[in-house]
């Protein structure tokens, strides 16, 4: 901690009209004792715009308390305790922050794990469906599952597009019937009827 640069007696006249509201001589504190509370604080808290934060905070506290500093030991003695409180709750405050943050991610990383089990059922049932299917129709689905649309289908599978839609509508049907207990809704999100 450096030293101040204000001869003791300068420092008690400062407290003393300090007390009395002297915002002058607030300033004039503040000017002294700001980059010796700053270094005492960087040995708790490492973000220098975080320091300085907490400084000035301290310091509008002592502001409202000015009427209570006795001497200049008290003032530092204050000063300094009030600078490590203050550091010591940004240092709870901060791991708190991170628990609830990592909380966070961890209920996220378990709602995206259950959604991926939930899809994956989902589509195995629906597989599990469309391989009951004829052959022609099967193989349209698949290629519905796979993201093509009704005119790649038909290039692909060499057959009209009129056809496709007869296939894919007979195919939804019985979709619809078969998984209508397991499944009523859910196999909406695969296919887009």
């Amino acid at each position: 901690m450096s030293e101040t640069k204000l001869s003791t007696n300068i420092l008690e006249a400062l407290i003393k009209r300090f007390n009395k509201g002297d915002e002058k001589a607030f300033k004039t504190l503040y000017k002294e004792f700001f980059k010796p509370a700053c270094v005492f604080a960087s040995r708790y808290v490492k973000s220098d715009a975080d320091v300085v934060d907490i400084i000035q905070e301290t310091f509008l506290n002592i502001w409202e308390k000015r009427e209570v500093f006795i001497s200049v030991g008290f003032f530092k003695a204050y000063l300094y305790k009030a600078v490590r409180n203050n550091c010591l709750k940004y240092i709870r405050d901060k791991q708190i922050e991170n628990k609830y943050i990592n909380q966070q991610n961890i209920s996220e990383e378990g709602e995206s794990f259950l959604r991926a089990i939930v899809v994956e059922e989902v589509h195995r049932e629906i597989i599990n469906v469309l391989n009951k299917l004829p052959e022609e129709r099967r193989k349209i689905m698949m290629l519905v599952l796979a993201g093509l649309n009704n005119n790649q289908i038909a290039e692909d599978l060499k057959i009209s597009v009129n056809t496709i839609k007869t296939q894919k509508k007979r195919a939804y049907s019985y979709l619809r019937e078969e998984l209508k207990d397991t499944f009523p809704i859910l196999f909406v999100l695969f296919f887009d009827i």
